[in-house]
């Protein structure tokens, strides 16, 4: 069952994220950038999820930093993982 954040979909992994808040993260994620993200069933319990930040890496984030967004065949993610929006 899917809920509004889109958590219950696990088949549609990865699945694509906006940042809306940076804050105390403001090295690894940037405001309006988008990311890519896999669901984590364990992770999404405590309030994170696992996103590709700007260095690359895979590391867990409050779920409260993103929100959802459906992508369509727009311009293709950087080697990071992400696309600016413009």
């Amino acid at each position: 069952m899917s809920d509004s954040t889109g958590a219950g979909r696990e088949g549609a992994q990865p699945r694509q994220v906006r940042c809306i808040s940076n804050a105390g993260c403001e090295d690894s994620l940037k405001v309006d950038a988008i990311y890519a993200c896999t669901f984590d069933r364990d992770a999404f319990k405590f309030g994170l999820l696992s996103v590709v930040d700007e260095n690359g890496e895979l590391n867990s984030y409050p779920v409260q930093m993103f929100e959802f967004i459906e992508v369509s065949n727009g311009p293709a993610s950087s080697s990071s993982g992400r696309t600016e929006v413009r």
